[in-house]
């Protein structure tokens, strides 16, 4: 049996396609009586205290806010037997795309990749132009270093092999419109997993001024802008937006940050359960180097160690992506499992954005939980 997190029209739409045979191994968990009341007899409902990996093969949660996402996946995990690699999170559409390339739920379960994934970021450059403050890749202490297109498309294409497919390739810095061939990551992302949305998150600051051949490029292929608003350049950014919306720019998001978090913790000592699961950027998977790792800090951490010559010694993380040892139910743990850095973060320390100047301190990045 296949489970369905909640009652969403778009996955009933979904169920309704599937051919009779195929909805006797669908069911939906619904969220308390008055859901089980509306739906049962229409579907096949359960409620959460049927939901056990005796019952259910699979359980997929519907991708909305990531955070509240994470929330229901550590509810699972507390409250059922479900393991990690049972759980997909996917958006209706991937499902569908799913079905239609494999034929049936079955097909995709026997296809032997992890289905999707929701979201997989890459650094194409390390600096900044506004470098905040307890930035969560450690722009102000970085030193200066692109990213490697060609080996990002062969990354992306190992990853290819273990993963069907990728809801947003997301292309991060540092800044990433200081890097003037993010044409050729765009191509490579879009060649490789044409159905992903490919998103550049930026600052904003320098959107003015990029050319008509990125501008092309990201119309050919649907990719989109990501805009952090941050208050010294937050009016100037909002007006570039809408003059390119006007010549068909899209923009996925944008959104004021008005204040930070810090969230290492040098002692080493947090519950990695816990961290995992109040997590502040759960799903936002990085591969860098020929690894993939669960968060960006597991990836990064690194330039904060070597920066501060800390006495912590921070894990090395991250899955070998050439390790032929590596399956896509391995990866599908790993991916929703806490990871040894876990016990290095939170709980967390919010505070206003302002820039790191020119000497950060290591405590811009301290949490609450530093000793």
């Amino acid at each position: 049996m296949v489970a369905i997190w909640g009652t969403y029209p778009d996955f009933f739409e979904i169920y309704r396609l599937l051919d009779p045979e195929e909805r006797k191994e669908v069911c939906f968990v619904a969220s308390g009586k008055g859901q089980l009341e509306k739906y049962k007899d229409r579907y096949t409902v359960i409620d959460f205290e049927q939901l056990s990996a005796g019952h259910v093969e699979r359980l997929i949660i519907p991708l909305f806010d990531m955070r509240m996402v994470n929330d229901i996946v550590w509810d699972v995990f507390r409250r059922t037997d479900l393991k990690a690699d049972q759980i997909w999170i996917m958006d209706s559409a991937g499902l569908l795309r799913e079905i239609k390339k494999y034929g049936s739920i079955n097909g995709i379960l026997g296809c032997g990749k992890l289905p999707y994934v929701t979201g997989l970021e890459y650094d194409v450059i390390s600096r900044c132009n506004l470098n905040c403050r307890g930035c969560c890749h450690f722009s102000p202490v970085a030193e200066p270093e692109f990213g490697d297109p060609a080996a990002f498309q062969r990354d992306l294409a190992r990853a290819h092999e273990l993963i069907d497919e990728i809801g947003e390739i997301r292309l991060v810095g540092g800044e990433p419109l200081l890097c003037d061939n993010l044409t050729e990551y765009i191509e490579a992302a879009h060649t490789i997993f044409p159905d992903s949305k490919i998103n550049i998150f930026t600052n904003g600051i320098r959107l003015g001024g990029i050319n008509d051949d990125l501008k092309d490029c990201m119309k050919k292929h649907g990719a989109v802008f990501s805009v952090s608003l941050y208050p010294p350049v937050m009016g100037y950014v909002k007006g570039v937006i809408k003059k390119l919306e006007a010549e068909g720019i899209e923009f996925a998001r944008d959104y004021i940050v008005p204040y930070f978090s810090a969230w290492i913790n040098p002692a080493g000592d947090s519950d990695p359960e816990a961290s995992a699961a109040s997590c502040l950027i759960p799903l936002c998977h990085a591969i860098d180097h020929g690894r993939i790792y669960r968060c960006s800090t597991e990836n990064k951490i690194r330039i904060f160690e070597k920066h501060f010559q800390t006495d912590t010694v921070y894990p090395e993380g991250g899955l070998d992506l050439y390790d032929a040892s590596l399956t896509a139910s391995k990866l599908a743990s790993y991916l929703l499992s806490p990871v040894e850095m876990c016990r290095f973060c939170g709980p967390a320390r919010t505070f206003p954005w302002e820039r790191a100047g020119k000497n950060p301190s290591a405590e811009d990045w301290y949490g609450n939980g530093r000793p």
